[in-house]
């Protein structure tokens, strides 16, 4: 199924997808007719886990939203996105207040999934969009999350390619397999992490300003 998210530009606004307990989507792409490649617009979240649990998006592809997935900040738990791919210009992916176990697996976000889409309108690659992601967009953000699991997830062409840091609600920690991160200027950012920490294995991280950046004395 394909959809036109056409709600106007407002960053303030409703979500295009709100999905509530026990909900998800499946088997869809969305679309901005009306964003601008050259003249990026901003747009509210083109889907919302609305709190509490159990959230799945399976077999989706956000061809160019402003912002992707919003999960929290109210209570959540068990979320489950799988093979999306992603095209989201300010951020693609961010979660907060996960309080049992997320799963994030075989997700690409790249500036290409909106250049590859043979839309109307669509940018060619390496074009004014991927530009503007490269300076000003974030793959994935993750705030507070008790025992996120990931796997399978490429992330290519942002600023930061995976930002880890803290909410007032608390910090994270996870465990990520075969993530491929490249082409962005910080591959990954950590800035906190509870004291179990965050374990990556058998994951790629290569950025043109740093590949890993942590804080001075950064232990988790």
């Amino acid at each position: 199924f394909n959809f036109l998210a056409q709600l106007g530009a407002n960053l303030g606004g409703e979500p295009f997808l709100t999905l509530k307990p026990c909900s998800g989507v499946k088997d869809l792409n969305l679309w901005y007719p009306e964003q601008d490649p050259a003249a990026v617009e901003p747009y509210p979240w083109c889907i919302k886990q609305a709190g509490g649990d159990s959230m799945a998006v399976e077999n989706v592809t956000l061809v160019n939203p402003y912002q992707g997935i919003l999960i929290g900040p109210e209570w959540n738990e068990l979320h489950y996105l799988r093979n999306m791919r992603i095209g989201a210009l300010k951020t693609g992916i961010q979660f907060d207040v996960t309080t049992d176990i997320g799963r994030l697996e075989c997700i690409r976000l790249d500036p290409e999934v909106w250049s590859d889409s043979g839309l109307p309108g669509s940018p060619v690659k390496g074009g004014p969009h991927a530009r503007w992601m490269y300076e000003n967009g974030t793959g994935v953000r993750m705030y507070r999350s008790d025992w996120e699991y990931g796997a399978f997830v490429d992330v290519r062409g942002y600023r930061t390619g995976f930002e880890i840091l803290t909410s007032p609600k608390g910090s994270p920690n996870a465990q990520f397999y075969a993530f491929s991160i490249t082409g962005c200027r910080t591959a990954l950012s950590v800035l906190d992490a509870n004291g179990i920490g965050v374990s990556f294995t058998a994951c790629t991280f290569e950025g043109d300003d740093a590949g890993i950046a942590t804080p001075p004395g950064m232990s988790a």
